[in-house]
């Protein structure tokens, strides 16, 4: 008994430890982030570089307040969820779907623009053909966050362009999931069982979604509203 109340007591003081480290890491990160974000629209300048700049001073190479890069990666999904969520709340799912159907044609004229100048460039590098590719592949997607933090707010929220340039990001991450599986993966027969389980975990998860929305957390709105 003793030996499993020391276990116990350590596993909890553990447990603590880190959800401490958490709650002041976060607690710098958005007091860090307000700071210089208002500092930087003085100046005129994207908040997105305030962001980077806070990154680069309390990183392994700035103070060092977060050091473990694992850590460090755990902590930056958990923003690109907020993020996504924020944006999700002003999208519409049959609006989202007629915006893809309309800048399908530009995004992918977009991607061969930035793909095979890269891929060519790489090949005058002497690199392989394969490893070109992978770089012209790589590099003709824009990145999510960066791209919404650059919108203002009220046209990423209010405007048609704001959600025209969501819809082409939104398209990027679905052909980059697609180059993913291809990459990562030796033989077509994986990639296609792959590729059908993702299919099946988001239809589950889509369908999932819905029913606890439509029958349980409509049903509380609904029953708490006026409290």
């Amino acid at each position: 008994m003793d030996f499993l109340d020391k276990q116990d007591f350590i596993a909890y003081h553990l447990v603590m430890s880190i959800f401490d480290d958490i709650i002041l890491e976060l607690a710098l990160i958005f007091a860090g982030a307000s700071i210089l974000a208002t500092i930087f629209l003085y100046l005129k300048q994207p908040i997105i570089l305030a962001y980077i700049s806070l990154g680069m001073l309390t990183g392994p190479w700035g103070i060092g307040l977060f050091e473990d890069p694992s850590h460090i990666e755990h902590i930056s999904h958990l923003g690109i969820i907020l993020l996504m969520f924020l944006i999700g709340l002003n999208l519409h799912p049959q609006k989202l779907s007629a915006l893809l159907k309309r800048t399908t044609p530009v995004t992918f004229a977009t991607c061969l623009l930035f793909a095979l100048p890269a891929m060519f460039i790489t090949k005058l590098f002497h690199f392989s053909w394969p490893e070109s590719l992978i770089v012209g592949l790589s590099l003709m997607f824009s990145s999510t966050v960066v791209c919404i933090k650059l919108i203002p707010t009220s046209s990423l929220h209010h405007k048609h362009i704001g959600e025209i340039i969501i819809s082409v990001l939104l398209l990027q991450d679905i052909i980059a999931v697609g180059l993913i599986l291809f990459l990562h993966n030796g033989t077509a027969t994986n990639i296609y069982i792959r590729g059908l389980f993702l299919l099946v975990k988001l239809l589950f998860f889509s369908a999932g979604t819905y029913l606890i929305v439509r029958y349980g957390i409509l049903m509380l709105f609904r029953r708490f509203d006026k409290i």
